[in-house]
């Protein structure tokens, strides 16, 4: 049995996967009207965390709250054993380690995938990442779920943290980019697509694999969504300013052009 809890747009799409993979699975959320096949009438193998890190400690103890459900004597405890824990949010570096601290048997597997589009179908897609301190939680996750995911494996639960945020970092320079090019063409009366010609041209001549991305659209306002900029204060978090000048200056100069284009979108309405 399969418990996702948090059933927004991350948890609400991994619950169709599993659903759609004849896995008995549930939802669990704060917003009543959210829950499916509630409450619990059977033992719960795994636990899918689906729930936003924006405070680490709060987000621990939310988890370690959860955990607690599943003690046995508690009213919502069956006499099995405990699940494990699959953390699919995109957490801070460490954060994975702190629950192992706080007893619960951990996984740590941060979902993947686009937020415009169908959700669902792009977790099916992507690779999906494991980590854990235990081998013997990768190797249990793995067979329950090898029908549904192509896994790779990283020794290094916080590598795997800090995997998930340095790419949501990327893509932010590149959002950041293309927002900054586009708010110059505007502004000297200038066409975009023709100022990014020698981009296009590199894309057109350059055929191999070196991290080219496609250019994106200067959509105006600031860089929206539930994971690239959360993504990059936990980068903030981790290589702070006085640890590493040159980077932590980079991100805090991100979080701030974001702010400054939210303020800006908000007055011209």
């Amino acid at each position: 049995m399969h418990l996702v809890v948090g059933m927004g747009e991350v948890g609400s799409a991994l619950y169709e996967v599993l659903e759609k993979h004849g896995f008995d699975v549930s939802g669990d959320d704060l917003d009543p009207a959210k829950c499916r096949n509630m409450p619990l009438e059977e033992p719960v193998g795994y636990v899918h965390i689906c729930i936003p890190c924006g405070d680490e400690q709060k987000f621990i103890d939310a988890v370690s709250e959860i955990a607690m459900t599943f003690d046995y004597g508690n009213s919502m405890a069956f006499d099995a054993p405990t699940p494990i824990f699959i953390v699919h949010s995109t957490v801070f570096v460490g954060t994975t380690q702190k629950l192992r601290e706080e007893g619960i048997d951990t996984v740590y597997s941060p979902i993947r995938g686009m937020h415009k589009g169908d959700f669902s179908k792009d977790i099916e897609t992507y690779v999906a990442y494991l980590a854990s301190y235990d081998d013997d939680l990768i190797r249990d996750v793995r067979e329950e779920l090898e029908e549904v995911f192509t896994y790779v494996v990283i020794d290094d639960p916080r590598q795997l943290e800090y995997m998930k945020i340095t790419t949501l970092y990327h893509y932010a320079l590149e959002i950041d980019y293309a927002k900054t090019v586009g708010e110059d063409c505007r502004r000297e009366g200038w066409d975009y697509n023709r100022t990014m010609g020698m981009q296009r041209e590199l894309r057109t001549v350059i055929k191999d694999d070196r991290g080219l991305r496609p250019i994106l659209d200067p959509e105006p306002g600031p860089i929206l969504g539930h994971c690239v900029m959360p993504g990059v204060r936990k980068l903030i978090a981790y290589r702070p300013p006085e640890n590493d000048l040159m980077s932590g200056i980079v991100a805090i100069q991100l979080e701030i052009k974001n702010n400054w284009r939210e303020k800006s979108c908000s007055e011209e309405r």
